[in-house]
């Protein structure tokens, strides 16, 4: 199919000794494991292995459709209120997880030694305050905080507002 996740068989081999076979999922948000058919004990196979996820996302899938889909922002808004949240990003190796968390940030840097970094960084404090702007293509992470500082300045804003302390 045009998502990559056709109705074929992707066998994986471990080592010499066998290899699993992963069925083509029955959902966008579940994958199954199939390793009877690979099983050296007849008598007893494999039970069958069912992994369900809350969101899974193609390499099609944009920054924004992410933030949209996972619903970040409700995240940010939660722990705002006091509560605990964690997006987590799983693939393999090369597949974009650090792209998409950190955005283009990650790269701007690349090369850079770290003290010429902690020199620069002295220096522009030195000379401006700190912003809440990102680049152009933030990622799901940077563009979190900027929102969670945004909303803590609103919340405190409305308190002072309000006639409570700042």
């Amino acid at each position: 199919s045009a998502d990559g996740l056709g109705a074929s068989r992707l066998q994986l081999r471990h080592g010499q000794g066998g290899a699993v076979t992963l069925l083509p999922p029955e959902d966008d948000k579940e994958l199954g494991l199939d390793s009877a058919a690979q099983s050296r004990d007849r008598s007893r196979p494999p039970k069958p292995k069912t992994f369900a996820f809350d969101s899974v996302f193609g390499p099609e899938s944009s920054q924004q459709d992410i933030w949209d889909q996972a619903q970040i922002g409700a995240l940010v808004g939660k722990v705002v209120e006091g509560f605990h949240a964690t997006v987590f990003a799983y693939g393999q190796t090369g597949s974009g997880k650090t792209h998409t968390m950190e955005g283009n940030a990650c790269n701007a840097v690349a090369g850079v030694s770290p003290a010429l970094l902690a020199d620069g960084s002295k220096r522009s404090r030195q000379r401006a305050r700190p912003t809440l702007s990102v680049g152009p293509d933030p990622g799901v992470v940077p563009r979190a905080v900027r929102e969670l500082f945004e909303r803590i300045g609103q919340a405190r804003a409305e308190a002072v507002l309000d006639g409570g302390a700042e």
